[in-house]
């Protein structure tokens, strides 16, 4: 007689306890270490570059967002592993499976929890994440000019990324300065840039740089083919990353505003990789179940917390390096279906672990 799919509401709330609390707690380990990681780059900051709290936490904050399409598949095989790997270790599974409940009954609360991580970071890899990428580069941008303006000191000549910046009077709260003296050979290139009055800006597009004004450009000063500018006003760059700013970053761009593109539109072959790109990641979720679900969940076998963490770190590992060289070869080949072939690998070596080395395989998806 086929067994029925009943739902218990008592039983599925004990899993999905067991499984929900170890991946809040993987969860906020990872956000934990990548904070101490984190956490000398941004004393650094505050220290050189005299920025204040406010804007170091919200960096910290937008780099975290950013870091969010990852941790969360992680944390969430993590969860299948250690509380699977937890109930088989006391024995609890068996005693579930001895009182009636079947297997297919266990797992659902893990396929409610992958569905749910599925749709969360799919808006993070989507939305959530390219604006965390778009601020960190914005306050970054701001940052370096705290950092150049905290070095930069009157009567002083200071070196810098290329550039001998000389001012005579420099305000550091209003970034006011005047008579303004820049030698500039950043590129392999040479100019003299003379300004009477200026002030150091900050914008999302052009990052930090030196509004000049009254001021002269010497293109060449050494080369008989010499070249001699006036300018009333000047935007002087000041970060050797600025000119790239000008154009977005795919992976700071959302998804609404990627298909609004003219070169999406036109189908350009970068752009519509990164859409694959992002619904793969978001499908990473679906893959890690059934890697948990082969590796974790086992009736008749105990599974220790160590065991469970290793083969967490070992998959993750290898799923990511995998990841990154089908990346690199979908960008070289312009073959937009290699992007998935992680996900296939790993979901292949599920099932055939599952069907062979498991027998999850047999009771879970056969009706029998």
């Amino acid at each position: 007689m086929k067994s029925i799919i009943r739902f218990k509401p008592r039983l599925f709330l004990y899993v999905f306890g067991e499984l929900l609390q170890p991946y809040l707690l993987s969860f906020f380990v990872l956000l934990l270490t990548l904070l101490m990681v984190q956490m000398f780059r941004f004393t650094d900051i505050i220290l050189i570059s005299g920025s204040d709290l406010q804007a170091t936490l919200l960096l910290l904050k937008s780099i975290l967002i950013a870091t969010f399409p990852i941790i969360i598949p992680l944390a969430f095989l993590a969860a299948i592993l250690l509380g699977y790997g937890r109930m088989s270790q006391d024995s609890e599974l068996v005693a579930l499976c001895s009182l009636g409940y079947s297997k297919r009954q266990l797992l659902i609360p893990s396929l409610l929890l992958c569905c749910g991580n599925i749709v969360f970071c799919y808006f993070c890899v989507t939305e959530l994440g390219p604006i965390g990428v778009q601020t960190s580069k914005m306050i970054s941008s701001q940052i370096a000019s705290d950092t150049f303006a905290a070095n930069l000191k009157p009567g002083v000549f200071l070196s810098v990324a290329d550039m001998t910046v000389y001012v005579e009077s420099f305000d550091k709260k209003t970034k006011d300065f005047k008579n303004f003296f820049v030698l500039d050979q950043r590129n392999n290139q040479s100019a003299v840039v003379f300004s009477k009055y200026g002030k150091m800006l900050n914008e999302q597009d052009k990052g930090s740089f030196l509004r000049m004004q009254q001021g002269q450009i010497h293109y060449n000063p050494k080369d008989t083919n010499h070249a001699v500018i006036d300018f009333q006003e000047y935007d002087f760059l000041t970060d050797a990353k600025s000119i790239q700013r000008k154009q977005q970053p795919l992976r700071a761009m959302t998804n609404t505003r990627i298909k609004k593109d003219p070169k999406y539109l036109s189908g350009d072959f970068l752009y519509r990789l990164e859409i694959h790109k992002r619904l793969q990641l978001s499908l990473v979720c679906f893959v890690f179940l059934a890697l948990g679900i082969a590796f974790g969940f086992n009736v008749f076998q105990r599974v220790s917390k160590a065991e469970s963490l290793g083969v967490c770190i070992f998959l993750a590992m290898a799923y990511w390096i995998l990841y990154f060289m089908f990346e690199s070869l979908a960008g070289s080949t312009q073959f937009i279906a290699v992007i998935y072939m992680p996900n296939l690998i790993f979901l292949s070596i599920a099932i055939l672990w599952m069907k062979f080395k498991n027998d999850t395989f047999a009771t879970v998806f056969k009706w029998r």
